[in-house]
């Protein structure tokens, strides 16, 4: 997967603050309640940086870890370029179709005149 972990600094005064670019920030939060069978209903955070997703909070060293994902929001894009390879005519109309291909794949080409081809494609920073 084609990700990169940030630790992200929390304001340790407010616990709802982390420190990027010489100053602090407020989490973007959002807030779900999930319907458990025979129990209350639970209520679960979900907190974003700007690199993305918290994935993990510790407390106790005043740090949370954000998952940055290259290929965030470009996972539609991605599965048309993935039908549009696989119609494809030839190997130069293969090439360009899968260019736009966000995630991290080996892709491989061959057609019934014994051309073979490699792609590795993906989003890289």
């Amino acid at each position: 997967m084609q990700a990169d972990i940030f630790q992200e600094q929390l304001n340790s005064e407010d616990g709802g603050t982390y420190f990027y670019k010489d100053e602090w920030h407020s989490f973007e939060t959002r807030e779900e309640h999930i319907a458990v069978k025979g129990a209350d209903t639970q209520t679960v955070v979900f907190k974003r940086t700007v690199h993305g997703p918290v994935t993990q909070e510790d407390k106790v060293n005043n740090v949370a870890y954000a998952q940055a994902l290259t290929w965030r929001g470009h996972e539609a894009s991605s599965l048309f370029s993935w039908l549009r390879a696989v119609t494809a005519q030839s190997e130069g109309q293969w090439r360009e179709r899968v260019k736009g291909f966000a995630f991290n794949y080996n892709w491989f080409y061959s057609d019934n005149k014994g051309r073979v081809g490699f792609a590795h494609t993906g989003l890289f920073p």
